[in-house]
């Protein structure tokens, strides 16, 4: 249940206070002539179930309430009737509710507010996706994703489309725009830093980054442990999409970016066993082809 409250001016309270009378869902009409101020008009006030509150509005805009005047709407808590529940409102499967549009686009355009403070959240999620891509940190990146406030920007971007709003729409894409490099910018000397101090984390070094991984090919899934060992120990027929699984050759592109970074850094020769390839999440089909 919704209560509307609106200021009508005296030409057009007859016909509002008709369209209301004989429109569904609509109770508890009042109309009180000439009480109003600022503007000065009639008083309408009225409530409007959630289910016909759309076409109500409607009505509203057609006659032009909302041009030179506000139009209020407050979500009534409870209601105390003895008058039957509808059946379409009983039971355990029931008639689904048209969302009362009116009110979503208010939400929306509450959300498009881009204060200062949007910006910092946009940079700080980066940070904190940067922080969990060296870290290899499932948890950071659901933080940066919570943390990133660019979902309101690209709702607003969408209602500018649909509304055909060019000012929304430009706002939101602008605020995308520099809402995004300041991230980038910022998380770009973050990771310098990081670099220029020695305290990137070794495993990222050594090229062990399956969140990135992920992130870079989200389609990607790799196959059982179980399954990879299975087979690698078994011995895969040719054209077997599970060959390329587990194998120690050199030959491997990624190890041998792995094993020379490795070994750069340590002076020792690197090679990591099947054992630790599962475990970093790397041993997957579609990696080049390696021979026993």
């Amino acid at each position: 249940m919704l209560h509307v409250r609106v200021v009508s001016p005296a030409a057009l309270t007859e016909r509002l206070a008709d369209r209301l009378g004989v429109a569904p869902g609509v109770q508890n009409v009042m109309v009180q002539a000439g009480a109003a101020r600022r503007p000065d008009g009639d008083a309408v006030q009225f409530d409007v179930r959630d289910g016909t509150a759309n076409p109500v509005f409607k009505a509203l805009r057609e006659l032009g309430l909302d041009r030179d005047r506000v139009i209020c709407v407050e979500r009534v808590d409870a209601t105390l009737t003895g008058q039957a529940v509808a059946a379409a409102d009983r039971g355990v499967l029931r008639q689904e509710t048209a969302p009362i549009w009116e009110m979503v686009d208010a939400v929306i355009r509450q959300g498009e507010a881009y204060a200062p403070s949007f910006y910092a959240l946009l940079t700080v999620a980066g940070l904190i996706g940067a922080v969990g891509i060296l870290t290899n940190s499932q948890i950071l990146i659901v933080g940066a994703m919570v943390v990133g406030p660019e979902y309101n920007a690209i709702i607003g971007v969408a209602l500018g489309i649909t509304k055909r709003n060019r000012a929304e729409l430009q706002d939101g894409l602008l605020a995308l725009c520099w809402g995004f490099l300041a991230a980038i910018a910022v998380t770009l000397l973050f990771g310098l830093a990081v670099r220029a101090s020695g305290k990137t984390p070794v495993p990222f070094l050594h090229g062990v980054r399956p969140v990135a991984d992920l992130i870079n090919t989200p389609n990607v899934r790799p196959p059982p442990r179980w399954a990879c060992r299975s087979r690698t120990r078994a011995g895969a027929k040719p054209g077997d999409p599970w060959s390329n699984c587990c194998s120690m050759s050199s030959s491997s592109s990624w190890w041998a970016r792995s094993a020379s970074a490795a070994s750069a850094r340590s002076g020792v020769g690197a090679r990591p066993d099947c054992d630790h390839l599962q475990r970093v999440m790397t041993c997957r089909p579609g990696a080049s082809t390696m021979g026993s």
